[in-house]
C-alpha cells in the first residue's frame, strides 16, 4: 500500500510538472498560452482597434477592452486581463480559466466607432457588432 501512495504521488507531480503553463482551446488541444500578447501583421490599424467595446450603447458597463498588453473583459470573475495573439485579422484570447482556454475571433470590419467580430467558442459561433464605449 505505500508503494502505491508513493507511486500515485509521483504521477501527481509528473502530470503537474508536464502540464505547468498549457491550457486548453476550446477543441480540447493543449495549447501554450502566452505570457504576453502579441501583435503581427494586423489587418486593420491598431489605433482604431484599440478601445472600450459594447454591443448595446445603454449597457451599464462595457464588454470588453483591447490594448496593447491585454484583452480586458470588463465583467469577469477574478482578473479580467487576458493575453492575446493578433495575427492579421485573427485574435485569439487565452482565458485566465484554464478550463475554457481560448477564443478566436475574426475581425470583419473596424471603423473609428465599430467592430464586427465573428467568434468561435466552443461550437458557439456568432458575428457581434460592437460600438466605442462612451460613458
Amino acid at each position: 500500500m505505500q508503494e502505491f501512495k508513493v507511486y500515485l504521488i509521483f504521477l501527481i507531480f509528473l502530470f503537474t510538472f508536464f502540464c505547468k503553463g498549457q491550457q486548453h482551446n476550446n477543441s480540447n488541444h493543449i495549447v501554450d498560452r502566452p505570457k504576453t500578447s502579441k501583435i503581427s501583421n494586423s489587418t486593420f490599424p491598431l489605433k482604431n482597434l484599440f478601445g472600450v467595446w459594447v454591443q448595446d450603447r445603454k449597457a451599464p458597463h462595457a464588454e470588453f477592452s483591447l490594448n496593447k498588453e491585454y484583452y480586458y473583459i470588463a465583467d469577469y470573475d477574478g482578473d479580467g486581463r487576458m493575453p492575446y495573439v493578433l495575427r492579421r485579422d485573427t485574435l485569439i484570447v487565452y482565458y485566465n480559466d484554464t478550463s475554457i482556454g481560448t477564443t478566436t475571433g475574426i475581425i470583419k470590419k473596424v471603423a473609428n466607432d465599430s467592430l464586427i467580430i465573428s467568434w468561435d467558442f466552443d461550437n458557439y459561433k456568432d458575428t457581434i457588432t460592437y460600438i466605442r464605449f462612451r460613458k
